[in-house]
């Protein structure tokens, strides 16, 4: 035991030595805290419960204050995540978000949704995803989640012909306007299925239509009319065939209206 102190306090007295060949002490630095201001609306929420943010932020998201329903119902998500209105907090701070075109926030209010409340809450904050991700410009993100929902046997034929009509839209920005086609044809499809349509908002096949008007469009751009290059007969062939696109892109508009 002896020897075991006479060990610890050699090396304690090593450690706390000063003699000329010990290092000199490092200057420690420490950053600057940063300041951050509390606004008025943090203020204002600070010391809220869950209840009180719900009614806050659910009456600013009706109001249009799209500022003060993102920060109460961001607030709640945040501190409350037993609250039984966290799920709907979320989806209504992704939408606030959505609506200050806030896109990389609304993504991650829509990517808690989806993650931790599984069921029709969480298939209608996939779709938020997927349009979070194609604002952002990552389009083969938002592609991957489209395939993901389009692929799905238990989606509703309007939520497939929605999940097809935006896939379409994202592929077309993508370049591909082959698999644009097919996606917007297939919606087209999906619609056709659905029974009583008179209830249902018709936008997604006007959307479908629209974009397959581009498409057709971007075809006809696409045929050249070289008379230095070619013959009477090809240009003749080149011309029929940019007028036979063009009638089938005006075709789809005239639907979409």
């Amino acid at each position: 035991m002896r020897r075991l102190a006479s060990a610890l306090l050699s090396l304690a007295a090593c450690a706390t030595a000063r003699g000329p060949a010990a290092p000199a002490e490092e200057e420690i630095r420490f950053a600057e805290p940063a300041v951050v201001e509390a606004t008025p609306l943090d203020l204002e929420l600070i010391g809220k419960n869950d209840e009180e943010l719900f009614a806050v932020g659910t009456a600013a998201l009706a109001a249009g204050d799209h500022a003060r329903a993102a920060a109460a119902l961001g607030r709640l998500s945040d501190l409350f995540p037993g609250s039984p209105h966290r799920a709907e907090a979320l989806h209504g701070a992704g939408l606030a978000h959505e609506r200050l075109s806030q896109w990389r926030l609304a993504l991650e209010r829509f990517r808690a949704l989806e993650r931790g409340y599984p069921g029709p809450a969480a298939g209608e904050a996939t779709f938020r995803v997927a349009e979070c991700l194609w604002h952002l410009g990552e389009l083969a993100d938002a592609r991957a989640v489209l395939d993901g929902l389009a692929a799905r046997q238990d989606l509703a034929p309007v939520d497939r012909t929605r999940a097809l009509t935006w896939r379409g839209v994202v592929e077309l920005d993508q370049g591909d306007a082959e698999a644009a086609e097919r996606s917007l044809r297939l919606a087209l499809r999906a619609w056709s299925e659905i029974g009583d349509r008179e209830r249902l908002d018709d936008s997604l096949p006007a959307q479908a239509q629209y974009h397959l008007g581009e498409v057709y469009r971007r075809h006809f751009q696409a045929v050249r009319l070289d008379p230095s290059r070619d013959g009477p007969d090809q240009l003749e062939k080149a011309l029929e065939l940019k007028a036979e696109l063009l009638l089938s892109a005006q075709g789809h508009y005239l639907r979409a209206i």
